[in-house]
């Protein structure tokens, strides 16, 4: 009786704080959604669990041209190759023409004379050497750059697509397996005891098997979703919208 007085406590207690951190999500959420924090938040759909569609070397290779971040990164390290190679036009000689009427009082149709002259820039040619190598450190800091920010991608990639894959396995055991040999223990034990045969805290010990697989199997749903998400930002697609 003590035993089962304690977990109705303790069941009690359970069911107020999750209640209290139900609210906090909500309030979080609806600041998400710029609605005032006591807005009512309804219950949100069903978590399918999906197998992801992709290996972690496919959404790598996705990436690559969908990713903002490393795209934006991409974009700054062809800029500056750009850079370097107008740097280095600086260096060669400007061509200048000029047509110019001879007399303008003889009309259109008077001579013409054409000047052609050659600029070379040996004056500045020092100054412009400097010029070709400060922005050569620039195209190889913005190269080291993107490269960190593809090695960070693939790392973000293969860290949540590992651990998706953990969660959807340890989810889809506990769906497929766990849960239902938990409640077959606990339609046992609740037989045994209304026969007489078990005894009450066997059932209680059942009871509590039972609930703690549905929480693992809640755990790593939720986890997974977490985990998906995370992949869809690294890779810079809707994996579900693929999926489907």
């Amino acid at each position: 009786v003590l035993r089962a007085q304690g977990e109705a406590l303790i069941a009690a207690n359970a069911i107020q704080v999750l209640t209290h951190r139900r609210l906090a999500m909500a309030a979080h959420l609806n600041h998400l959604l710029n609605r005032p924090s006591h807005n009512p938040v309804g219950r949100p759909r069903a978590i399918s669990l999906a197998e992801i569609p992709f290996s972690a070397e496919e959404l790598v290779g996705i990436a690559q041209g969908t990713q903002p971040e490393l795209l934006a990164f991409q974009y700054s390290a062809q800029r500056a190759e750009a850079a370097v190679k107008l740097a280095k036009r600086e260096l060669l000689p400007d061509l200048e023409t000029m047509v110019e009427l001879r007399d303008p009082a003889m009309g259109p149709f008077g001579p013409w004379d054409l000047t052609v002259a050659l600029v070379l820039p040996f004056w500045f040619w020092t100054k412009w050497k400097y010029g070709i190598k400060a922005a050569v450190y620039d195209q190889e800091s913005a190269q080291a750059a993107y490269q960190a920010m593809r090695n960070e991608i693939a790392k973000r990639i293969h860290e949540h697509w590992h651990e998706a894959t953990a969660a959807y396995d340890t989810a889809r055991l506990c769906e497929e397996r766990l849960i239902e040999l938990s409640q077959q223990a606990v339609a046992s034990a609740m037989a045994a005891y209304q026969g007489g045969r078990g005894s009450f805290m066997e059932l209680l010990d059942a009871l509590q098997a039972w609930n703690a697989q549905q929480r693992i199997y809640a755990q790593h749903l939720v986890a997974f979703e977490q985990h998906v998400a995370m992949l869809e930002q690294a890779s810079g697609i809707d994996i579900v919208k693929s999926e489907e």
